[in-house]
């Protein structure tokens, strides 16, 4: 019997017997580890549905042999600091029952799961998934943001040293920013490594690479997808406009599309309509239905991701598996899957709207680069990671055995 614990970076929804989510531990990530442990329990904030809430727009969560501990939903490191006592209580209770311990980082619960688990003398694993020293920063950093962000650096170095196991999604990023120990002294029973990544995408979301044609010349349409929008969450919202609006100023007819939802919708419209291109951008809000999130992908030309911070993004994976050209920033894991000449300084404007039109201008590169976003999106399947997270988690049991046979 293995019984694991996932501590999630993630806020849940909870209505009745059922968790919904925005963000990584979907049912469908969650059978990673069911499919190799025999128990897990998803440790994260969690609150009640309320009227404000269309968990039709999120993601279900849990799923068979899943169960949840539930912490208070809290934001904001302030308030973490006041409730730090009884979280830790919770997670040190939870954790006594288990045999080893799944962190994501950056989390803000990452440095309280460390303590606890220590103090029980559990092993830990870590899925680096950013950079913490960026991933903090908003578009417009402040004093404490450039501080919070420096002191989570040097919390994922010291982390990723002291863990039995960590994974990245990078293939070589992270790994040089935040070494491990099977990195540095090599591979044992004890201390091991992985690089994979959190994109999961299934076989029938796949296409096929693109045939571009003129048509786009009587109409571009620009994709952009987050979790959410906010003028200062850093995922590029801003830049994406001034591309467009760069693009207007070519004389250009294109149109721009933000996937997303969040409280800061109204905001980014404000930006769009003071920067005269308001009547060309779309908002969908939030997608949980696949089908039709890859139909919105499959009804746009280019994929347009200026963020500022990134580990490896799964939207941008999704939407090379359709053949989607792709122009996007050059941070973190952004350049182990596209091409040097598709990215740029995510302030580059001039840099990412002159790829644009030269796109627009040669359809046969965009059919050659469609072919080769395609191809590389391959590497990402849910079939071909679950072979690296297959041979990851029999680590991860093997040293629990290990673990048993000292402790007879």
């Amino acid at each position: 019997m293995y019984k694991v614990v996932l501590i999630a970076d993630n806020h849940f929804i909870k209505d009745n017997d059922n968790f919904y989510v925005n963000g990584t531990y979907t049912q469908q990530y969650l059978k990673r580890f069911t499919s190799n442990f025999d128990l897990v329990t998803v440790i994260g904030r969690t609150r009640n549905v309320t009227d404000q809430d269309d968990v039709s727009k999120l993601r279900l969560s849990g799923g068979e042999r899943v169960d949840f501990l539930e912490l208070p939903d809290f934001n904001g490191v302030k308030n973490y600091i006041k409730i730090k006592s009884r979280l830790k209580k919770q997670m040190l209770d939870n954790l006594k029952t288990c045999d080893a311990v799944f962190v994501r980082m950056p989390c803000i619960l990452t440095t309280l799961a460390f303590e606890c688990a220590k103090k029980l003398s559990l092993p830990v694993m870590i899925d680096v998934g950013a950079d913490p020293n960026t991933i903090y920063r908003s578009s417009k950093t402040t004093i404490f943001e450039l501080i919070i962000s420096k002191y989570m650096q040097k919390v994922c170095q010291k982390n990723c040293m002291s863990a039995n196991g960590v994974s990245y999604v990078t293939k070589k990023v992270l790994q040089e920013k935040y070494p491990c120990k099977a990195l540095v002294l090599g591979e044992s029973e004890v201390y091991f490594t992985a690089a994979i990544s959190n994109a999961d995408i299934s076989e029938d979301f796949y296409t096929n690479s693109r045939v571009y044609s003129e048509l786009i010349k009587k109409e571009l349409k620009l994709l952009h997808i987050s979790n959410n929008i906010c003028s200062n969450s850093g995922k590029g919202h801003i830049e994406a406009i001034e591309v467009l609006k760069g693009l207007v100023n070519n004389d250009i007819n294109c149109s721009l599309t933000f996937v997303g939802g969040g409280q800061g919708i109204d905001e980014i419209k404000a930006i769009a309509h003071a920067s005269g291109v308001g009547d060309r951008i779309h908002f969908t809000g939030r997608i949980a239905d696949r089908g039709e999130y890859k139909s919105i992908i499959m009804s746009h030309d280019i994929f347009i991701f200026p963020s500022h911070s990134e580990g490896l993004p799964r939207v941008l994976l999704e939407t090379m598996a359709t053949g989607m050209v792709c122009v996007a920033s050059n941070v973190d894991g952004i350049p182990e899957i596209l091409s040097p000449n598709d990215i740029f300084d995510y302030y580059d404007i001039t840099g990412m709207t002159e790829r644009i039109l030269e796109f627009r201008d040669d359809i046969s590169l965009m059919n050659k680069v469609s072919q080769k976003n395609y191809n590389v999106a391959r590497n990402y399947s849910n079939t071909t990671l679950k072979q690296k997270y297959d041979v990851f988690y029999r680590k991860v049991k093997n040293l629990i055995d290990y673990r048993r046979g000292d402790l007879k």
